[in-house]
């Protein structure tokens, strides 16, 4: 598992995609390779919350979730804006133990806000994981890429970025 500095916290890297079935008391197995990031960090716990990006759920460790919570705290915003953000943001957070073998229990309302059937697309984004419905990733994938068609990228580019301090 690849691994960066960010701040005082090490924080794995998840990148990849997957295809598992969530079951009817909506278990769902976690990827080997991610759970073994998280292990890295000494998380027995992974936290869960809705995505802002999509109908997804997302998924963290606890050492990123503090740099969200950090985040928060310094986000410029009116007193009364800040407190409407964390009072949704910290109300919909679940932070799940994995079983015995490597599953995770997908909170009710987390899998109806992602429209989650019997199949989830996991996907790896850097230093979180997202859990999609497989037609609703298709659809918005198609759409991201219409809007990224006239964007001039390249990993050369990425690269020379990342490398700033």
């Amino acid at each position: 598992m690849a691994r960066f500095a960010r701040s005082e916290a090490l924080l794995a890297s998840f990148i990849g995609n997957y295809f598992n079935k969530i079951d009817r008391k909506g278990r769902i197995s976690m990827p080997a390779k991610f759970r073994h990031g998280l292990a890295e960090e000494q998380c027995q716990e992974i936290v869960l919350f809705p995505s802002r990006e999509g109908k997804a759920i997302e998924a963290c460790s606890q050492h990123y979730m503090t740099t969200l919570i950090r985040g928060l705290r310094r986000l410029q915003a009116s007193p009364e804006q800040k407190d409407a953000i964390a009072r949704t943001f910290y109300s919909q957070i679940a932070e799940i133990p994995f079983d015995g073998e490597g599953r995770i229990n997908l909170p009710r309302h987390l899998i109806e806000f992602a429209e989650l059937g019997e199949t989830a697309h996991i996907m790896g984004r850097g230093e979180y994981i997202q859990f999609w419905n497989p037609e609703i990733l298709k659809a918005a994938n198609e759409a991201a890429n219409q809007d990224v068609a006239g964007n001039a990228w390249s990993l050369s580019g990425l690269a020379e970025l990342g490398s700033e301090p």
